[in-house]
């Protein structure tokens, strides 16, 4: 086995990986958000160093299982040690550094370490079969990070929709304890009972609806002339959810 061919491949790695964060940062980050750009970036890194070591692992000559280990074991301290060193160049805390390596606060870099480990005897394993199983594996390879990119893009719209849902709530204490509710538009104060306990998105949905039929121009077209504040809605709960009830003041319009 030659360890120069061997650190010369980690050279390769840190460049392609590089690459991978600095398009990450301009392409997918605007998109999902850091720390799932992050999380995506460790599945897409991943397959880009197996890439490289299928490709060299052959150059290297690391053809006992020992060896591979040992080159994969090289590979995971050099990164880390580059990766610390740059993010402390950069300016990086070292709680931010540390935030990749937690598992439970989302951080997935120890798998993708865990998986370098192992990428040279992986990758000298996938070097014995033919192209059929080298195109079927990374088929398989892309549907898994179209799959984790569309979980991640939907994770990001939920987090947005229940932000949006607790921007302007309030609290009151009742004799029946605890209820939340918000306030939106103006004129005279309109009450709403939602019959789902708990579901914050039925909510904020009755709550468009409500305000896209008071004060949308579609509701009223024929008398544009409707005052909003007579305006009256009336919802009533049902078990299976709320039905709505709307009078906007437009007799031909009534549901």
């Amino acid at each position: 086995m030659n360890w120069r061919r061997a650190l010369w491949v980690w050279g390769v790695i840190v460049v392609v990986e590089v690459a991978h964060g600095m398009a990450r940062e301009l392409f997918i980050a605007p998109v999902l958000g850091d720390r799932p750009a992050r999380q995506l970036g460790v599945l897409v890194g991943s397959g880009l160093i197996l890439l490289v070591a299928v490709l060299t692992i052959r150059w290297i000559g690391a053809i006992r299982c020992n060896d591979q280990l040992r080159v994969g074991a090289v590979w995971v301290a050099l990164i880390v040690v580059f990766e610390v060193a740059l993010g402390l160049a950069l300016g990086y805390p070292p709680a931010r550094l540390l935030e990749d390596y937690d598992l439970t606060a989302g951080g997935y870099m120890g798998l993708g370490l865990t998986f370098m480990l192992f990428a040279p005897a992986l990758a000298y394993q996938m070097r014995q079969v033919g192209w059929p199983a080298h195109l079927a594996m990374a088929l398989a390879f892309l549907l898994l990070t179209i799959t984790m990119f569309i979980a991640l893009l939907y994770q990001r719209d939920i987090q947005a929709a229940y932000a949006r849902i607790g921007e302007g709530s309030r609290v009151a204490m009742t004799p029946c304890g605890p209820i939340e509710y918000a306030t939106a538009g103006f004129g005279t104060p309109v009450l709403i009972v939602h019959g789902q306990i708990g579901a914050k998105l039925g909510s904020d949905q009755i709550k468009r609806l409500i305000e896209n039929a008071i004060f949308s121009d579609r509701v009223c077209s024929s008398t544009p002339d409707v005052n909003p504040r007579r305006v009256r809605v009336a919802i009533w709960a049902w078990r299976h959810g709320p039905i709505a009830l709307l009078n906007a003041g437009c007799p031909r319009h009534r549901p």
